[in-house]
């Protein structure tokens, strides 16, 4: 490795002193490191792993009632608030008065917002309290209520905030105020007791009536329903008023309120045959389950036939995954029932491919399938049966194009939905679906790389980049030197096997330092794995591929010319194979022709020089390859003098200079393939390809010193290469 370096610094050290300014040539990089460590599983997204599985019931949550809270004052006296701060505090007060000391422990000490009543507002009582000892927030909040509630303050909680209130209340009775609503305004103190009509949202009046007169033995509070509103109305006093309030908010409430529920999907049972194999087994171990809207129990559970599906209510979270559970057992295909009694219909949505293809892979593997496809017919047989297809077809029939059928199993492809039905059993169904699961995965994207390039050889270099890689010692594998391979026609040239894709890179670098590379193209296709993608940039030449004389006409004859038009430009054809370890198969054709003058022939056409690669190879992800030994030599054959006296016959050669030169150049192809196996990966590639237009604008727009070297610039890898 550090041979490689200083080689590599050597070569551009002796540029910069050496050689004039050239142009900059810039190698493309690697879009990220080679993955050496790949196994080939795929890591499922957050939106892949929400999906729901297809081989079992499927749940899903069911719509709840929030529940109400009443916007009365509550007594409480357990209750504990949040307090702001955990900071122990100490308090000593003497003869302060009731108002004073609630403000001073509960708003300076505690922190808290509260509301005093205006009836003790004017309280003339004093307080004393001494603790020695800090206390803590919760200390000290219970304390400060039990000397409260000697003076007869009460604490209630009114929309979360703390309000104070005397404990008892004797009133002396005055007329009474109506108040229709469900929010208790600050009433009067001269208008007390009051009337109180309290709308019902979920319940009947006579219920709530009832429950109240059970629970309110007392004289003081007087019921009436009033059943056009379906309200109650109350009468007393304020406190059992408020209280009562309270209840009928507590009470009109949905019977379901506060449960947990699901809704159940079975697979290969009825909702109603679920429902009672689900209750026999809970039921026996010991739940109360019940079925029904107006039941009672700590399960409820009911079917819906019309949807086949079960929904089950329970009052803990840990008891409905417990029915989940069961349900995934109960759920299952029975291989004691009668085949043709059991045939049903399954639905199953092809999500990740196309449902065509997964019905010509599994139709071999059911036994005695018979496939029947649409077949072509003759023009006259489809004119003829046209009208019986119509009718037997109505419009919105969707269009099935493929089934295979052995004797009561069909699987049929709803292309317009890329869907599968499948009639049979749920027994065969059940071996059937794991199977298309697994089939049914997302293809994997492969983004080719190919960095096509020419280079100028010397005398030295006999053998081109053969013996520039021998000379870097990289490491690689050759397919074969030069010497030997050039013999053959069959072969295309040098075949050199690069994993790491820096050293590639400083192979290439060798060249671009003394200016004898040319980047020709540097095409990057995307393409599924399996199919084929074809890359083209270049232009249509017209060529003339025959000529002939037309004879008929009594004059002169006339010369008939057929002409095609040729591609020329930068071709590129790939059809990569990923297999499950990332490693790729890859057929790649690359073409790289230009048109030039005809000196071969008298026909007016241009010649086309073509110079290409085709070949096939396996390579990892992210690891490259080198495709070379195409070697081309052009003689350059030329005279300069003076005019007229260096075209006389042999006393010209005194006058003028002939010239002759060979330009030896070789055509190499870098191919490196990079697995795109989900979503983050794509955009990652797609970040590395914005990064690097980026640094690319950057040295466009950045102007040149004149008398200045310019070195040419070897774009270094966008992240660490990652060793295998």
């Amino acid at each position: 490795m550090v041979k490689h370096i200083l080689l590599f610094s050597y070569l551009l050290l002796l540029t910069a002193c050496v050689l004039p300014p050239a142009s900059d040539v810039k190698i493309p990089t690697p879009l990220r490191a080679p993955n050496m460590g790949r196994t080939g599983e795929i890591s499922a997204t957050p939106a892949e792993e929400k999906k729901q599985e297809l081989g079992s019931a499927r749940f899903q949550s069911t719509p709840t009632y929030a529940l109400s809270l009443s916007s009365h004052g509550e007594v409480v006296k357990d209750y504990v608030p949040v307090f702001p701060h955990t900071n122990p505090s100490q308090i000593s007060v003497e003869a302060l008065p009731l108002p004073t000391f609630i403000n001073e422990v509960y708003g300076n000490l505690l922190g808290l917002s509260f509301d005093i009543d205006a009836s003790l507002q004017t309280k003339k009582d004093l307080v004393t309290l001494r603790v020695v000892e800090p206390q803590t927030p919760v200390q000290l909040y219970k304390l400060a209520n039990q000397v409260l509630e000697n003076y007869g303050v009460g604490l209630a909680l009114q929309d979360n905030l703390l309000r104070f209130v005397p404990a008892a209340s004797n009133i002396n009775p005055v007329p009474p105020l109506l108040v229709t609503g469900t929010t208790l305004p600050s009433v009067p103190i001269s208008h007390r007791p009051i009337f109180q009509v309290v709308p019902l949202k979920v319940l009947r009046n006579t219920q709530i009536a009832n429950w109240l007169r059970q629970i309110y033995n007392n004289p003081k509070l007087q019921m009436l329903e009033d059943p056009e509103r379906n309200a109650i109305v109350l009468l007393g006093t304020p406190e059992l008023i408020r209280n009562a309030v309270n209840i009928i908010g507590f009470l009109d409430q949905p019977f379901m309120r506060s449960r947990h529920s699901v809704r159940i999907e079975p697979v290969f049972l009825s909702a109603e045959d679920l429902n009672i194999q689900l209750t026999n087994v809970l039921a026996s171990e010991g739940f109360a389950v019940t079925g029904g809207a107006s039941a009672g129990g700590s399960i409820i559970m009911f079917p819906l036939k019309a949807s086949n599906a079960l929904i089950a209510f329970a009052n803990d979270e840990t008891v409905i995954e417990h029915i989940k559970q069961w349900v995934k057992t109960l759920d299952a295909p029975n291989s004691n029932a009668n085949k043709k009694e059991g045939d049903s219909l399954f639905f199953y949505p092809v999500q990740n491919t196309q449902a065509e293809n997964l019905s010509k892979v599994l139709s071999p593997l059911l036994d005695g399938v018979i496939a029947s496809t649409t077949s072509q017919t003759s023009p006259a047989s489809t004119t003829a049966n046209d009208q019986t297809n119509k009718s037997a077809n109505p419009a919105n029939v969707p269009n099935i194009t493929n089934s295979t059928t052995t004797n009561s199993r069909r699987l049929v492809v709803d292309t317009n939905r890329n869907a599968l039905l499948y009639q049979g059993t749920a027994e065969s169904w059940a071996y059937l679906l794991p199977i298309l699961k697994q089939m049914d995965q997302p293809p994997k994207l492969t983004l080719i790389e190919v960095t096509l390039a020419e280079v100028t050889l010397n005398d030295q270099e006999q053998f081109g980049i053969e013996w520039l890689a021998k000379g870097l010692d990289l490491g690689g594998s050759l397919g074969g030197t030069l010497s030997t391979m050039a013999l053959s026609p069959t072969t295309s040239g040098l075949t050199y096997t690069i994993d790491n894709a820096g050293q590639t890179r400083a192979l290439l670098g060798a060249f671009a330092s003394n200016s004898r590379i040319s980047i020709l193209s540097s095409p990057r296709v995307m393409v599924k794995s399996g199919e084929s993608a074809t890359i083209n940039v270049g232009t249509e030449v017209p060529i003339v591929t025959s000529q002939s004389s037309d004879s008929s006409q009594q004059s002169d004859s006339t010369i008939l010319q057929q002409i095609q038009y040729r591609t020329t430009g930068v071709l590129l054809t790939v059809k990569p194979i990923v297999h499950a370890g990332n490693r790729i198969d890859l057929d790649i054709k690359q073409e790289v022709s230009n048109a030039t003058t005809n000196e071969f022939s008298g026909i007016d056409s241009p010649s086309i020089l073509n110079r290409s690669i085709t070949t096939k190879l396996t390579l990892n992800d992210g690891g490259s390859v080198l495709l070379g030994g195409l070697i081309s030599n052009n003689n350059n054959v030329g005279n300069s003098g003076v005019p007229v006296l260096k075209d006389i016959p042999i006393v010209g050669s005194l006058f003028k200079t002939e010239s002759s030169s060979v330009e030896r150049t070789e055509l190499i192809a870098i191919i490196v393939p990079y697995v795109i196996n989900n979503d983050s990966e794509a955009q990652e590639i797609t970040q590395s390809f914005r990064e690097r237009l980026s640094v690319e604008t950057q040295n466009v727009s950045s102007p040149i010193m004149p008398n200045t070297t310019v070195v040419p610039n070897i774009i270094q890898p966008l992240r660490q290469e990652i060793k295998p």
